[in-house]
Order: C-alpha cells, then structure tokens, then sequence
C-alpha cells in the first residue's frame, strides 16, 4: 500500500465566489459539538454563613423597631413641649391674677398692726458650731474610687 502524505497545500488564490464557500465550510468544521451541561450538585450552605445572615436581619428589624420607638417618642415630646408652653402661659394669667387681686399696702398695714417688723430692724442671729466638730474625711485613692463607683452606679 501506498502511504499517503498528510500534507496539504493550500491555494491561495481562489476565483469567484469559492472562498466564501470554503471559508463557512471550514467555520462549520470548527464549531465544537453541543455538549448538554453536566448535572450540578446541589449547593452546600456553610451554617456560620446562615447564622450570620440571621443575625444580620434580625439586627435591621430591630434597628426599624428602635427608628419606630424614637419616632413615637419623639412625637409625645413635641406634644409635652406644647403643653408646657400652655401651661405655662396658663399659669402667667392666674400669677397676674392672683398679684392683682390683693392690695400690698392693706396687707402691711395689717400685717405692721399685728406685730411685724421690717426685715431690717430684725436682729440676725449667727451660730458657728467649733472647729472641733467639723472632721474633715480624708480618703485614700482606693476609697475614693469605690465611692465614685457606688455613686455612678447607685
């Protein structure tokens, strides 16, 4: 048997419309074949991942909630405020009333017929306690701590 050589040679000069031919041949030889997709595992899910997912949401609903309370309160703030300055006005008036219903000078006299005295003629008297029975409490760096502790915490 004759060998045959597996050299080719190639033309490089083509009339008509031959190359456009040979060249959608050799386009089609090359496609690779469909191949359908292998079956895919089905995908393993890591538990700390889930776990952290979870806490993730449930933080988020809890930052809702809190946005939810601040809201509330926020709104009961601005209604107190409200009131305060009703109030307050309301309690202007009555203070006007009330100062306005009285005669200061019937009062003195009234009160001078009784037995009062101005606060100037009035004889202050001082008590200072000894200097014995102030003890001053000298405490160590310890102590003082503790005691700023007990009173962040009481």
């Amino acid at each position: 048997m004759a060998r045959k050589t597996t050299e080719r040679y190639v033309r490089y000069y083509t009339f008509g419309s031959t190359a456009a031919k040979l060249d959608r041949d050799a386009r089609r030889a090359t496609l690779p074949k469909y191949h359908e997709p292998a079956k895919r595992k089905p995908l393993a899910v890591d538990p700390v991942s889930m776990l952290g997912s979870a806490v993730a949401v449930m933080l988020a609903i809890l930052m809702v909630v809190g946005l939810i309370q601040v809201s509330v309160t926020a709104k009961a703030v601005r209604e107190a405020e409200t009131q305060v300055a009703v109030l307050q006005q309301e309690q202007k008036l009555l203070q006007e009333k009330y100062e306005n219903s009285y005669d200061l000078d019937q009062i003195r006299v009234s009160a001078e017929s009784m037995g009062m005295i101005p606060a100037e003629e009035a004889v202050h008297v001082g008590v200072k306690p000894p200097a014995e029975t102030i003890q001053i409490q000298q405490l160590g760096w310890w102590e003082s701590m503790l005691l700023s502790l007990r009173q962040l915490f009481a």
